[in-house]
């Protein structure tokens, strides 16, 4: 072992950049079984850099509300229509979610985002076509955690000002086995600037099993390929599996995410995500950023032409018909991976064990004349952001684990 000084400049980030050390351990010369250059380890460490890794952006340079265009709200019994400069949205009521967001003609979602508590089962998490089930699948079965059905209590819409609507929505979730299985709350915030800030309350009954994941399932419509992400990548990575893959900026495509496992099952899942952008081919986009403000700033990301629906009923790959639509999942966290197949489960620490959880995920439509999506992300939503869009506390609290 040796100890060595690394010459490091005094940084000169933007409030809310972030710097890390990285370090590559690579073969000086050819070896027998890979060539000079090749990389057989990696090590990342953030770097202490108090003034820019501050991630409250919204406290430290707000933006005036009175600044951003009027919004105006047609309200039917069914339906809460929002339009403002360049901004159409459609609210259903009965289903409590979005039918159309449009901005500058561009429709950005085809249907969500909805409350998702399911992923297609791994092979860790019990073989779906072993009669014998086994592990936490069976568990996750006999909850009717696959089949999970949603009914809207209540929802309000309010225009505290001229320029932001309040959709507050609360919802009720349960199947056959666990009627009472689920309460969520959710407050849609609409912005004149075109922002959404979707915050989230879920309390899950005590009775369940761990659950899968916590956090929303949406579909773009056809055409939104691209996807850009800050976070751990570049190939698939779960919270108890993601020390090999390291923070950056990465770039590729939503087909380029599918994994063909034999059996088909969950893929493709991106941890510590900051933000991750979806783009078409005329550079329209949709930026998701986790909104630290109202708690956990990082999320847990997956793009896919497939529908966890799609992945569980197929047995092998060939069965699988791509969607052309894409399917984006923004997650406050999936549970672990573990190694259940052919060793332990999945550590105590990266369980979801059942409770009350909140997070809140802003979306933010984008053209090519635009910032990039680094910038963008970057940059304040409108002041007053947090009094506005708290949303009503559920009684059941919990604390979360302390791995999240």
């Amino acid at each position: 072992s040796q100890a060595i000084t690394i010459p490091l400049q005094k940084s000169n980030l933007q409030p809310g950049a972030e710097a890390f050390l990285t370090l590559r351990f690579s073969l000086p010369e050819d070896t027998p079984w890979s060539n000079a250059g090749h990389e057989v380890a990696a090590a990342q460490f953030p770097l202490p850099v108090p003034e820019a890794n501050s991630q409250s952006v919204v406290e430290r340079t707000p933006v005036d509300l009175a600044e951003l265009p009027a919004l105006s709200l047609q309200e039917t019994a069914e339906t809460a229509t929002i339009s403002g400069d360049g901004l159409q949205l459609v609210y259903d009521k009965a289903n409590g979610r979005i039918t159309s967001w449009k901005k500058n003609g561009v429709e950005l979602i085809a249907s969500g985002p909805a409350l998702n508590l399911w992923r297609a089962p791994t092979d860790n998490d019990g073989i779906k076509l072993d009669d014998e089930r086994y592990h936490l699948l069976d568990e996750w079965l006999r909850a009717g955690l696959h089949d999970l059905q949603y009914e809207v209590e209540e929802v309000t819409v309010k225009q505290p000002t001229p320029q932001v609507i309040v959709i507050r929505s609360r919802a009720r979730g349960g199947s056959e086995a666990k009627p009472d299985a689920l309460e969520h709350e959710q407050t849609l915030t609409i912005f004149g600037s075109g922002d959404l800030l979707l915050s989230n309350e879920v309390a899950t009954h005590q009775g369940l099993p761990p659950l899968p994941r916590i956090g929303l399932t949406m579909e773009l419509p056809a055409g939104f390929e691209k996807i850009s992400w800050f976070g751990r990548g570049p190939f698939e990575n779960y919270r108890d599996r993601n020390s090999g893959a390291l923070v950056n900026l990465y770039h590729s495509t939503v087909s380029g995410q599918y994994v063909p496992y034999i059996v088909p099952q969950d893929h493709g899942n991106k941890t510590d995500v900051r933000w991750v952008a979806l783009t078409n081919d005329d550079g329209a986009g949709l930026l998701a950023i986790g909104m630290p403000a109202t708690g956990r700033s990082l999320m847990e990301i997956s793009a896919g032409h497939y529908t966890a629906g799609d992945l569980y009923a197929a047995a092998h790959t060939h069965e699988l018909t791509p969607h052309a639509e894409t399917i984006l999942n923004l997650d406050l966290m999936q549970m672990g991976l573990g190694t259940a197949s052919c060793g332990p489960a999945t550590l105590p620490d990266y369980l979801i064990v059942p409770g009350a959880y909140s997070f809140s995920i802003s979306l933010r439509p984008f053209t090519k004349e635009d910032p990039p999506p680094a910038i963008l992300a970057r940059t304040p939503l409108p002041l007053s952001l947090i009094h506005i869009s708290e949303p009503t506390r559920l009684k059941t609290r919990s604390r979360m684990p302390s791995s999240a």
